[in-house]
């Protein structure tokens, strides 16, 4: 192909101009090579345009869901499809401030309307406040205590109707509800993230048991409650409401709980295994009775529990070798044996290894000979790492050794701080009986939020107060205004001013038909302290760290450990 073109042509007269053409045939190919250039040019810059819009899109809708106060986040929940079988699937939703308000001042509404309901008897409202400050006069004390509660009466217990099979008891869970604070919805993310399992050993007192479950429910968590098979009907069928209003609570009945006797490990180890197997995303676990009440808050126990980080807490105690009896004497324990209280702290790790472990099961098979076996359950399988590798677990002959030397060699300075601490108190309430026209704000417990509670010792899982204090079983506190039962304390009112300042995670233990008015006194205390929400998110609990074995599970020196703090 030729173009014809001018092209000036330097001629010395400047008058010249030739004309000639250009062959282009050769610049075919190149153009053909520019175009296509330009094609895969324009193809990538269109698919850089939609990325870009695809990125800003999915950043756009992301941010409309952080801000949203109704977006909603899977958690599963116990759904019962048949025999044996649960799987978990509800949705709860994360609240805002606004509706964290409204959640709590509805649930407040029901505290309220419920101790009214209950406590219509005791007209003024400032006596659990003064209770707890150690504020009460002689004469007020003398009434409260005075005060008792019949279990049995309908203004107590929900209308619990006989119901069909086939039907969904939906009067009787309304009744429940009604008269109960059951949260509904998670208070913080960091809850609803960090979900705790409850396993419950019960046989008696329905109404006990509702307000125990009250304390410590919460919707993201997983609850399994064994009850006695040899518990009235009317209590089975009121311990299966529960399981029939809540999803994340299960009932089993287990064979003859008794004081001392196997069946109470069996109904622990069958919900421990229930719990193990379950399809949830529980963290921690921890055992209740059901004379027990919580010392703590749902967010307080998450962030104590991130604080053990994985480590597990129990009492450390030698075994008594006269509880070897009968055919155990014949028989030798596949662990050494180590005493401990049933209540401990536990990882969801730590009770899937002990589920699995055939070493657990022998010494299972073991226990049931033995007298009192439930007091020889923790320490043993947790204890002994030389014979059964445990997550979280501890060496208890290392730890009882240095607990024995710590203890004697500081006991009578810690007698004398004690006595000094206790006259030091004394000589506070005096004073502040004296001041007159004391407001009601300043009734209320006073304590700094992010760090209320001192540790006392090693072993935080329980409170406990024995008649003949042993100063090796993790509680030095030996002081009882209520009275002791099997050589327990039942608290009573003179003890909730301790009750709500100690740094354990649950009191042992309260009757309802012994000064039922510091029972009443310390479940108010947790559920207003728990929808307190701003004061809430305060806490720290950094204190907890310092527990021996989360600070050996850091790589601590064994000269920074301690096992009494006061």
């Amino acid at each position: 192909m030729r173009v014809p073109l001018f092209i000036p042509i330097d001629d010395p007269s400047g008058k010249v101009l030739k004309r000639t053409s250009l062959d282009l045939t050769c610049f075919g190919p190149c153009q053909r090579k520019v175009k296509a250039c330009l094609s895969v040019l324009f193809c990538l810059a269109l698919l850089f345009i939609c990325l870009y819009l695809d990125i800003v899109a999915i950043l756009f809708w992301d941010s409309l869901l952080r801000h949203s106060p109704n977006r909603a986040l899977p958690l599963r929940s116990l759904k019962r499809q048949g025999k044996g079988e649960t799987t978990i699937k509800p949705l709860i939703t994360i609240n805002k401030t606004v509706e964290l308000e409204a959640r709590n001042q509805q649930l407040r509404e029901i505290l309220n309307n419920s101790l009214t309901h209950w406590l219509s008897d005791l007209p003024d409202d400032g006596w659990c406040e003064r209770m707890s400050n150690g504020l009460l006069s002689d004469e007020e004390a003398e009434r409260l205590a005075s005060w008792n509660v019949n279990q049995s009466s309908e203004r107590y217990l929900p209308d619990i109707k006989k119901q069909n099979p086939t039907e969904m008891p939906e009067a009787g869970c309304k009744n429940l509800k009604r008269l109960f604070p059951f949260p509904e919805e998670p208070a913080t993310e960091e809850e609803l993230q960090f979900p705790l399992a409850y396993g419950i050993l019960v046989y008696k007192s329905p109404l006990q048991v509702f307000l125990l479950m009250s304390a410590i429910y919460q919707p993201q968590n997983a609850y399994c409650l064994a009850v006695d098979d040899r518990a009235d009907e009317q209590f089975k069928k009121q311990m299966n409401l529960l399981m029939d209003c809540f999803p994340n609570i299960f009932v089993m009945t287990v064979n003859k709980v008794e004081w001392c006797e196997f069946g109470v490990v069996r109904g622990v180890f069958n919900c421990l295994r229930y719990l193990s197997e379950l399809d949830h995303k529980w963290r921690y676990y921890q055992y209740l009775s059901g004379v027990d009440l919580p010392l703590k808050t749902n967010l307080e126990m998450v962030r104590i529990f991130k604080r053990l980080n994985g480590t597990i807490n129990a009492e450390i105690l030698p075994f008594e070798t006269s509880r070897i009896v009968g055919s155990q004497v014949f028989m030798k324990s596949p662990l050494t044996l180590w005493k401990s209280s049933l209540s401990a702290l536990m990882s969801r790790e730590t009770v899937n290894a002990i589920i699995s472990s055939n070493k657990v099961r022998q010494q299972l098979n073991y226990l049931k000979f033995g007298y009192c076996s439930d007091e020889a359950l923790w320490g043993t399988i947790a204890g002994n790492p030389k014979e059964l590798y445990i997550p979280g677990g501890f060496d208890a002959n290392y730890l009882y050794g240095r607990l024995f030397k710590e203890t004697y060699l500081s006991d009578i300075k810690k007698k004398q701080i004690q006595r000094q601490k206790e006259q030091q108190q004394k000589e506070q309430r005096e004073k502040d009986k004296k001041q007159k026209n004391t407001s009601q704000s300043s009734l209320l417990p006073k304590y700094n939020a992010a760090e209320p509670f001192n540790l006392s010792t090693y072993y935080i899982s329980r409170f406990q107060v024995w008649r003949d204090v042993n100063q090796m079983s993790g509680s030095k506190e030996s002081r009882c205004d209520g009275k002791f039962i099997a050589s327990s304390c039942v608290y009573g009112i003179g003890d909730i001013e301790r009750l709500i300042k100690r740094p354990e995670l649950i009191a042992h233990k309260l009757y309802l038909d012994f000064e039922p008015a510091a029972y009443f006194c310390l479940w108010k205390q947790i559920h207003e302290r728990a929808l307190d929400w701003q004061t809430q998110q305060r806490f720290v609990g950094s204190v907890y760290s310092e527990l021996p074995l989360v600070k050996m599970a850091r790589g601590a020196p064994e000269d920074e450990l301690k096992f009494y703090f006061d």
